[in-house]
């Protein structure tokens, strides 16, 4: 039964792509994008149905982040800050979080890129009442709700600052009522469209009693690193790990006060004062502002009364918010602190030194994105596939508590374990068909509250050898292999 030859490629039907839906980590737009990029691919490479390769995967995620990162200048340009403009479009392509989901094979960059054209079709229709304008928004705001659900929140802040906008808006009332009519419609028929394409998959969550609460911890933990993300792209903390330093809050640059001073003062501060002089601009500009600054608090408001799902990456909308505020903010500081005779020279100056000094600032959380993997899936099959040389079928491998089918993209035939019986009984089937039997796990925190059991077996050196350390972008997401050393297993 380990036998590759005997693996039987079963398409899947396009009906899956759009309505299978088990829970809200399936990003339906983004699944469209990738199997059409991966089709693409294999057209113009020749390659078998059966083929993938990971670039053609998350080829709509690097396009969309690059888009992102185009559009956000653009945006922030209309809204009336030129110099902050080009700032805020430099600050989110180094961002930490934008690279780490700009690469990653989920839809997440796209919530960022649909957000930008959300709030740019919004600010057109404000300005100038076209219809065209209206469709765009809607069309934006479904397709990101496509993507993910859970993004609600910055639809309706969004739409209220809009339909505030309007109703206090310049014109007759005649007129204003008009363009609220249009706006109305144009939201009424993506919320139509959005029930045809989300009905059904929103029926399947609720039909297999996927979990959708979450305890209400939302000030000391949910606030505070939702911030941390939306700014630097680091975590609060990071579990320990013996063979390497992964940087979070708490130990950026050897911890103490300066990166405390940095990260709820220094960034506060820009985006307090970025926000002031945003919210100073007149008219539609002003709505936008609005708009983009209440969507994250107002998700935090919802999970502080409700104990519903909500992970701070599915609030990543939050940096078309915060990155340009950052910029505006840096920006207006400058600008009071140059004389106006050498603002036109020193101010850019000023703000590239600043964007510089934050590149150095966030550098090991960056540098730890370009170094290793998002995962060690591959890195692991690679692995066990040497060590399975010149054995018929191959070593024998299993993954303890993965937190996810990854490994089986690269090697259909390894095996979940997740209790000591089960890493009990691959041992006494390695002994009777003679084959070398691996073992490797991730998310070491939490295997360690869930299979205590197997995790006896594993930190026994005489029953099991570390033969590798995979690291990868994140300490849960580190992997480590064993190898059984033959030694009977104690029941």
């Amino acid at each position: 039964k380990d036998d590759p030859t005997r693996l039987v490629h079963e398409p899947v039907p396009w009906m899956d792509t759009f309505f299978y839906y088990r829970k809200p980590t399936n990003h339906v737009l983004y699944g469209i994008a990738a199997r059409a990029s991966l089709a693409a691919w294999r057209t113009a490479t020749g390659a078998p149905a059966q083929a993938w390769d990971a670039f053609a995967l998350r080829f709509p995620t690097y396009l969309a982040a690059l888009l992102s990162v185009v559009g956000l200048g653009l945006l922030v340009y209309q809204l009336g800050f030129p110099r902050a403009a080009v700032a805020a479009a430099f600050l989110l392509a180094i961002h930490p979080w934008h690279i780490r989901y700009g690469a990653d094979g989920r839809g997440y960059s796209f919530m960022v890129l649909l957000a930008i054209v959300a709030a740019a079709c919004l600010l057109r229709g404000l300005r100038r009442g076209g219809f065209g304008a209206w469709l765009g928004y809607a069309a934006a705001q479904l397709a990101m709700l496509w993507v993910h659900p859970l993004a609600v929140y910055f639809p309706l802040s969004l739409g209220v600052a809009g339909a505030a906008a309007i109703a206090f808006g310049p014109g007759t009332p005649a007129e204003r009522v008009h363009r609220l009519a249009r706006f109305a419609v144009a939201n009424a028929l993506a919320g139509m469209a959005y029930l045809h394409l989300m009905g059904p998959n929103l029926a399947q969550s609720i039909v297999l009693k996927f979990e959708w609460k979450q305890p209400m911890d939302v000030v000391d933990r949910l606030a505070q690193q939702t911030w941390l993300f939306l700014t630097t792209g680091l975590p609060r903390r990071q579990p320990f790990v013996p063979e390497l330093v992964y940087p979070s809050a708490r130990n950026l640059w050897g911890g103490g006060v300066f990166p405390g001073v940095v990260l709820y003062g220094v960034l506060p501060l820009l985006v307090a004062v970025g926000l002031v002089r945003a919210l100073r601009r007149p008219g539609p500009e002003r709505a936008v502002w609005l708009g983009l600054a209440c969507a994250v608090p107002l998700a935090l408001l919802h999970r502080s009364l409700q104990p519903l799902l909500l992970i701070e990456r599915f609030m990543i909308y939050g940096l078309v918010a915060v990155v340009p505020l950052v910029a505006v903010g840096l920006d207006g500081v400058l600008e009071a602190v140059v004389p106006a005779r050498a603002r036109r020279t020193l101010v850019p100056a000023g703000l590239a030194l600043s964007l510089l000094a934050y590149q150095a600032f966030v550098w090991p959380q960056t540098r730890v994105l370009l170094r290793h993997p998002p995962t060690a899936s591959r890195e692991v099959t690679e692995l066990l596939a040497k060590a399975g040389n010149g054995v018929p079928g191959g070593v024998l491998r299993a993954g303890l508590g993965l937190g996810g089918n990854t490994p089986d993209v690269y090697d259909p035939y390894v095996q979940h374990v997740h209790r000591g019986a089960d890493v009990a009984a691959l041992a006494e089937r390695s002994l009777a068909e003679g084959r070398p039997l691996y073992v490797f796990y991730g998310y070491n925190d939490a295997n360690r509250q869930k299979s205590p059991d197997a995790m006896v077996y594993l930190d026994d050196p005489a029953l099991f050898e570390e033969v590798a350390v995979l690291p990868a972008i994140e300490a849960e997401f580190l992997m480590r292999v064993f190898r059984y050393t033959g030694r009977p297993l104690p029941r």
